[in-house]
């Protein structure tokens, strides 16, 4: 169960508001193009299999005029590290105020 400011939410609310919120926040950064064009995330129509495809048609066509390198990072975990005030400091920059992260 998820706790916040003294209150215990069960695993479905959680989710549910989970959902509801980054709905919102989607919303919010496609209206205002804050959201990367390629980015391929927790997004519509888009998957792995969507990312990998235009990865590899981009590597073929730039490898055919220069070499191509490629880094590849497994960042699953990351948020977990993630130091809050920054990343709170970080939606503040794209318009994410106070009030809504509260």
């Amino acid at each position: 169960m998820l706790q916040t400011a003294g209150l215990l939410i069960p695993p479905t609310i959680s989710k549910l508001l989970e959902r509801v919120v980054f709905d919102q926040i989607e919303e919010y950064l496609v209206q205002h193009s804050l959201l990367y064009e390629l980015w391929s995330v927790f997004r519509a129509a888009c998957s792995n299999d969507t990312c990998l495809t235009f990865l590899c048609e981009n590597i073929r066509q730039q490898s055919k005029k220069n070499y191509t390198d490629m880094v590849l990072l497994d960042l699953q975990k990351t948020f977990d590290n993630v130091d809050h005030s920054i990343l709170l400091s970080r939606l503040q920059c794209i318009g994410l105020g106070c009030s809504a992260l509260k």
